[in-house]
């Protein structure tokens, strides 16, 4: 089932046009959604059987389509029109209409004219001719801002002077491909500091578009590398810093934020070298017989993208337990609510050793790890288990 996009609509005949044809006095176009809900595209309406028979036989990539149907941009003279060439796509057959299926999207705002001619449509080497021409304009989008930079990553107001990376969460979707022009990182007498973020072709967002990782440079951060060495290191202790977010980044609707600027003020903190240790961990477990959240203190923030997806509770057996987990308390608390009310017995807390802290130290591995000396054998088991049970 189609559904009809409410676009404005400007039909016409061309100038000469016969109305002998009285089957196309109603024929009409408009934009519609495509098949897969996002696209549009354009349906001619009102042609009659004959014409969408002969056009439903009628190969996607013939070349007769060229003669009896053709969708170019619209304004300028006629002279123009005659010069321009049509639009890339397909025309086919779909219902009651004939539809064109764009190579690439219409562009917002855009004029828009559409040339059919249902003799030629009917018979390519017909000698008749009585071309129906439509003027469509894609409508401006609404540019109203509605999406919002909701809450940054790490939560804590002092940082580690090797802290690694900065998680920003949006409200909606947002744009890829111009996330390092809105972000600054300032000193503490407002000037931007130069090379300071690890800029990615390939930026690091989230499925959804709504969570985007941003890196300081590791090479600004890891000890005795060129670019520290160089340029210094991007955070020292005692100092204080704000991460700033141009409200002028756009989302995915070409939209601003709400926001003007987002800044996120803290104070930089001694470095942290040292391994996440699990034993230093404290686990509460809930009661039997109820939905009460599991919880599990940390004794120092961790990585909040982390902490969604590599902890997990197994039950006796092994078997993952569903839930759902909230990270709370600047990222030194995990809480995991069950689907299914607790039941007595024994059961595990698992962590994957990728686990990180907020200068990427992991469970048995600082981040500092000297390449002359060996990791450390904490670090071969891939995931580490602590066990608890529920009474």
């Amino acid at each position: 089932m189609r559904i009809l996009v409410g676009f404005a609509v400007c039909l016409h005949l061309a100038a000469g046009v016969s109305h002998s044809d009285e089957s196309f006095t109603h024929a009409s176009a408009v934009f519609e959604k495509g098949s897969d809900g996002k696209s549009v595209v354009i349906a001619v309406n009102g042609l009659g059987d004959v014409v969408l028979k002969a056009c439903a036989a009628r190969e996607a990539k013939s070349s007769d389509w060229q003669k009896g149907a053709r969708v170019q941009i619209g304004g300028g003279s006629p002279e123009d029109l005659a010069q321009r060439a049509g639009m890339l796509g397909i025309w086919r057959v779909v219902d009651r209409s004939l539809c064109f299926e764009p190579r690439f999207p219409f562009l917002a705002g855009s004029m828009l004219r559409v040339t059919v001619d249902p003799p030629l449509l009917t018979d390519p080497s017909s000698p008749k001719s009585n071309p129906l021409v439509f003027d469509l304009q894609m409508p401006k989008p609404d540019l109203t801002p509605v999406t919002k930079l909701d809450k940054i990553y790490p939560t804590r107001s002092e940082l580690p002077e090797n802290q690694l990376r900065f998680y920003l969460h949006f409200s909606q979707a947002m744009t890829r491909g111009e996330a390092y022009e809105h972000v600054r990182l300032l000193d503490a007498k407002g000037k931007p500091i130069d090379d300071v973020f690890l800029e990615l072709g390939q930026e690091l967002w989230d499925l959804d578009m709504k969570r985007f990782t941003l890196l300081f440079h590791p090479g600004r951060v890891k000890k005795g590398l060129q670019p520290r060495e160089e340029l210094g290191p991007i955070l020292e202790a005692g100092k204080k810093y704000t991460l700033v977010v141009s409200g002028k980044w756009k989302d995915a609707e070409g939209r601003e934020l709400v926001q003007k600027e987002f800044r996120k003020p803290f104070t930089a903190g001694p470095a942290d070298e040292v391994p996440i240790d699990p034993k230093k961990w404290k686990i509460i477990p809930p009661p039997a017989a109820t939905k009460t959240a599991f919880q599990v203190r940390f004794n120092e923030s961790l990585d909040h993208g982390l902490l969604q997806r590599v902890i997990w509770i197994v039950d006796a057996d092994g078997k993952k337990v569903p839930g759902t987990i909230e990270v709370a308390e600047q990222e030194t608390l995990w809480k995991f609510t069950p689907e299914q009310t607790w039941k007595r017995g024994k059961y595990h807390l698992v962590a994957d050793t990728i686990l990180e802290d907020l200068a990427a130290n992991r469970i048995g591995r600082a981040f500092e790890v000297d390449v002359f000396r060996p990791i450390p054998k904490s670090n071969e088991a891939k995931t580490v288990e602590l066990g608890f049970e529920i009474r």
